[in-house]
């Protein structure tokens, strides 16, 4: 009768450790997800450490985007795309302008204009460079997609049901629009589009309705993949035609999550278009989360700003040995200054990326930054600084 106690007591035994393994297992990992795990925060700035511009970029230099009697930027609000040949696009949305660049700063040519007729636009919303037919889509208000080739000669324009959203370039003949569908909430929809016009799916976005920070989702890509990050989330998306494929996930020491409680009918049909992915994935509510601001790729890192509610801090994630470590600081160590966090990067292509845009002193009342010292100003011709323009900062990735 003991040997039977004694099994029993093994398998209940057996049973408990069971359980608590699978339970804890989706906190470990998710099917299909790169995690990534945050080392422990630095408890004070000091003790931080600083991350270097020529840890990520193997050369970099500034490019004075020189003035010309029609061109009119902003820094505020503005766009940067970069094109083949380390050329840029600039749209500025203050001014409704879009300007090409060549690789020194120098005009080439404004990519349409603001006008009644049929090949020009009234109030551009958003702007993005197709790679895959080397041409510039424009998303208009009210409701119109104008393409034209980079040098500007108009090609044609498609008639949309909306007038407000985020627009990038899913394949070589589909677009996708991240588009508010307008509750209140800030909640948003996805919409895959042809260059037609034509709605190919329409979907919903896997979170929760949130409109911390008026949050929006950013697209970036990768190769020929295209992801999207919403501000204050730690979940990545890979942006496929029929859904939001979780791609990265930032997990912070001793985060817990719990499961999602609102928008149960929104779950389920995200789990359904999930299951032709052969995908396991549970969007979650996280507590004691530190929220994600800003994630893109930079070569062979994944760069992105977390905030610990009283500071900013930077993390690099290494694709080739899967390390990740948080910097409190970072530093351009060829001018050494300290420039605005690298959220700012505008636009990327074969290997340089923009990571900084800002305005050069001249006649009005553009004065240099605190922070920028003496010895960064006189690196600059005089001829140049003596006169109103802006700048970006173009940077080549480490191989």
């Amino acid at each position: 009768m003991s040997n039977y106690k004694l099994f029993g007591l093994s398998f209940l035994l057996l049973c408990i450790i069971a359980s608590s393994c699978s339970s804890s297992r989706p906190e470990e990992e998710e099917e299909g997800v790169t995690t990534i795990r945050l080392p422990e925060f630095p408890k004070t700035w000091k003790e931080s450490d600083t991350l270097l511009y020529s840890d990520i970029f193997s050369e970099m230099r500034y490019v004075p985007l020189l003035c010309h009697p029609d061109v009119q930027l902003n820094i505020f609000g503005s766009k940067t795309m970069m094109l083949p040949h380390q050329e840029m696009i600039v749209f500025s949305d203050h001014t409704n302008q879009i300007v090409r660049f060549d690789s020194t700063g120098h005009y080439l040519n404004h990519v349409g204009c603001v006008g009644k007729a049929s090949n020009e636009y009234a109030s551009p919303i958003d702007v993005t460079y197709d790679r895959f037919n080397n041409r510039v889509i424009v998303f208009d208000n009210p409701g119109y997609l104008y393409f034209y080739r980079v040098d500007g000669t108009f090609i044609n324009k498609v008639h949309i049901p909306w007038y407000i959203g985020n627009l990038s370039v899913l394949d070589k003949d589909r677009l996708v629009i991240e588009k508010p569908i307008g509750d209140g909430k800030g909640t948003c929809d996805f919409c895959v589009i042809t260059d037609k016009g034509e709605v190919v799916f329409r979907y919903l976005p896997y979170e929760n309705p949130d409109n911390t920070f008026g949050s929006r989702y950013q697209f970036f890509q990768d190769g020929d993949k295209n992801y999207c990050h919403k501000m204050g989330s730690n979940v990545v998306y890979e942006v496929l035609q029929d859904t939001l494929m979780p791609a990265f996930r930032l997990v912070a020491p001793g985060q817990k999550s719990a499961w999602m409680k609102e928008n149960i009918k929104r779950k389920k049909e995200m789990e359904e278009r999930l299951k032709e992915h052969n995908v396991r994935f549970s969007p979650v509510e996280v507590e004691d989360a530190f929220p994600c601001q800003y994630f893109t790729k930079m070569g062979n890192f994944y760069y992105f700003t977390i905030t610990d509610n009283v500071s900013l801090l930077h993390g690099l994630y290494d694709v080739r040995t899967k390390e990740c470590k948080l910097y409190g600081s970072l530093i351009n160590d060829w001018f050494e200054y300290v420039p605005l966090p690298m959220s700012t990067s505008k636009g990327s292509s074969q290997g340089y990326q923009v990571t900084y845009y800002t305005s050069m002193p001249g006649s009005g009342d553009i004065v240099w930054d605190e922070e920028v010292p003496d010895s960064i100003r006189q690196k600059f011709p005089l001829e140049l600084v003596d006169s109103s323009f802006f700048m970006v900062e173009l940077c080549k990735w480490k191989e």
